[in-house]
């Protein structure tokens, strides 16, 4: 019955931690569910600022331990932390007196004069790193065995997980922030420059073309995606610069002012001075062209 409890309890822990990428809206319940399989009166997540030899408390339920609260950064070494990254694997430590926890684990001391006797500690691996360790304190001495040492490890396998994919998670949230502030600056300069530019792909097709190139040829920006520059110029100049183009694209060369006429919509011809570079792939095959006119 106890091990139909336990393995209900895990799969619950599973569901808690999974329900949601935002780790911070999860840590509650997980740390409710996770009671009712290990006891504890203190549960706390530390990670590792590995750049700096550093470590931070990420989270903490039940009885405050000074230098230890959410946010609190303090070293690695003599702590349980450290011992449990260099051993990797759980750890349990009695603590008897505060003379024998300075002596042994000086970074338990806190720990101690807060009113825990019994301290448990587990690695958080995920992908063979590990990014942090999960702790179990107890006020009653001698209070964890090997069994609840455990069922803490299977517990931490868990958040472990979870904690790795919130990180990434929050990583390609920041990613797509920036590539949206990018592309925001980048559409605010193409607006602002008196320049055209655009891109061709390896058929000398223009497969993006800024607002400039509407505004020069008196057309829409769709009427110029899909269309080769030869296709809106006279027929003589369109004959002269495409020969001129395929001598430059077959060396893989940059285009460097290279003067030629287009004609608007109305009629009007229109001279512009064109500059570009090559767009190669990761072979060096020729995949278009990028510039401006």
């Amino acid at each position: 019955k106890r091990a139909e409890e336990e393995k209900a309890v895990i799969a619950e822990i599973g569901r808690v931690i999974s329900s949601s990428l935002d780790i911070e809206s999860v840590y509650e319940r997980f740390a409710a569910a996770t009671k009712r399989l290990v006891p504890f009166d203190r549960l706390a997540i530390t990670c590792i600022d590995p750049q700096r030899n550093l470590a931070y408390t990420e989270y903490a339920h039940g009885t405050p331990v000074a230098g230890r609260q959410p946010g609190d950064l303090f070293p690695v070494g003599g702590s349980m932390t450290n011992e449990v990254i260099q051993k990797r694997r759980g750890l349990i430590v009695q603590i008897d007196s505060v003379d024998e926890i300075v002596r042994t684990h000086p970074g338990v001391t806190a720990t101690f004069r807060a009113g825990l006797h019994s301290a448990m500690s587990v690695p958080l691996i995920s992908r063979d790193e590990i990014i942090g360790v999960l702790h179990f304190r107890a006020r009653q001495p001698h209070f964890y065995g090997e069994g609840d040492l455990q069922l803490a490890e299977q517990i931490g396998a868990q958040i472990a997980g979870a904690i790795a994919n919130a990180r990434l998670f929050s990583k390609l949230q920041e990613a797509e922030r920036s590539l949206r502030e990018s592309e925001a600056r980048l559409a605010d300069i193409l607006f602002s420059i008196a320049d055209w530019v655009w891109e061709v792909d390896e058929k000398g097709v223009y497969t993006y073309s800024s607002g400039k190139g509407a505004d020069l040829l008196g057309v829409s920006r769709d009427e110029i995606i899909g269309k080769k520059p030869f296709d809106l110029m006279p027929p003589e100049e369109a004959e002269r610069v495409k020969e001129i183009f395929d001598a430059i694209a077959a060396r893989k060369a940059p285009i460097k002012d290279l003067e030629n006429w287009k004609i608007r919509e109305d009629g009007e011809k229109v001279c512009l001075l064109t500059n570009g570079v090559p767009v190669l792939d990761e072979a060096g095959n020729l995949k278009g062209y990028r510039g401006a006119d």
